[in-house]
């Protein structure tokens, strides 16, 4: 053998063998460039990705923020009005209870009575009145259209007017009185047959007792006068028509009723009677009012408040009460 030629093909498969390294290493360089071009781009996008996150979350905790302000100035707005509100509507509770205690002061001038008056709201629609002259004593409870702060209006528009009458007329008859109520009402409140009118009115008892004869005039609109003598009851009835305008408004009937003495009179609202309540949550009733004003009247007046009270607060339980409630009594 050649040895020449063995040293020649030696080194030829030295050199391709060097050659397929150098070969190799290049690919295995731009497979590692490859690879590191991937990373950095994917890490350059993993960037991206978490600045936009994190810009989008820096706007919407900006978005937050400012909706959260926003709240913030319409709640302190919302508190400021329903101050305002609140106390525009314990100004008015003042102006009702001057007007109501003007009656109180007034009433020790009539005969023993109780007056059981329970609000629903802080103002009520339900009023009492009461006014001496010389010989004579004019009493009435009055449930005006609704309650709470409208219902409060109108009471105060009612006491109002029921005084204006009376300085104008300090012998007049409960219906005259009632008839001239009405025609304040629908005139002040603009009431007519169009439709859309103002509908709001008052129902009521009024009597007034000569104290020497103890004849009683009385007159009403809608509700009921109740006499208890010697523990048995007369029911006294008024006009069906309402303070205010309806259709067909006849004059208010003016009554006349021979009172003895330690005769019991009543004169209430419907919110006792028509209070949900019991264990079938139905109403009180006026029947049952009736009957239970009959069991208690033997007891003395201030002890029947009490009863009342109770016997309101344990027939309506966990429920609302619906309405202003007044029950007043008087023992001659």
């Amino acid at each position: 053998m050649d040895i020449e030629k063995v040293k020649t093909f030696a080194a030829e498969l030295l050199y391709q063998n060097q050659m397929l390294e150098n070969k190799k290493n290049i690919e295995h360089q731009e497979e590692l460039k490859s690879y590191l071009f991937i990373l950095i781009l994917s890490f350059l996008l993993i960037v991206v990705i978490v600045l936009f996150a994190y810009r989008l979350k820096l706007k919407h905790n900006k978005i937050v923020m400012l909706k959260n302000q926003q709240l913030n100035i319409q709640k302190t707005i919302v508190e400021v009005k329903h101050k305002e509100i609140k106390d525009s509507i314990n100004y008015a509770k003042r102006i009702q209870n001057a007007l109501l205690q003007s009656e109180e002061h007034n009433s020790f001038l009539l005969p023993e009575h109780f007056i059981f008056f329970k609000p629903t709201g802080v103002v009520s629609g339900d009023f009492y009145w009461s006014k001496t002259f010389d010989k004579h004593y004019y009493i009435s409870v009055t449930d005006c259209t609704g309650h709470g702060v409208p219902g409060g209006f109108m009471s105060v528009l009612g006491i109002a007017m029921l005084n204006e009458i009376i300085r104008t007329k300090k012998n007049i008859l409960p219906s005259d009185m009632l008839s001239m109520l009405r025609d304040k009402i629908i005139l002040e409140l603009d009431q007519s047959s169009l439709s859309g009118s103002n509908k709001d009115g008052m129902n009521t008892t009024m009597i007034k007792v000569n104290r020497e004869t103890l004849m009683m005039n009385y007159s009403g609109a809608y509700q009921t006068l109740l006499i208890i003598r010697k523990g048995e009851l007369i029911e006294l009835k008024t006009d069906k028509q309402p303070i205010g305008y309806t259709y067909i408004m006849s004059p208010f009937t003016n009554n006349d009723f021979q009172l003895e003495k330690e005769d019991l009179i009543y004169l209430y609202s419907d919110g006792y009677p028509d209070q949900f309540g019991g264990e079938l949550g139905k109403k009180f009733k006026s029947r049952n009012l009736k009957e239970f004003i009959v069991s208690i009247s033997h007891q003395p007046l201030e002890e029947q408040k009490i009863i009342l009270s109770n016997r309101f607060d344990e027939w309506k339980g966990e429920e609302e009460q619906v309405d202003d409630v007044t029950v007043l009594g008087i023992r001659l």
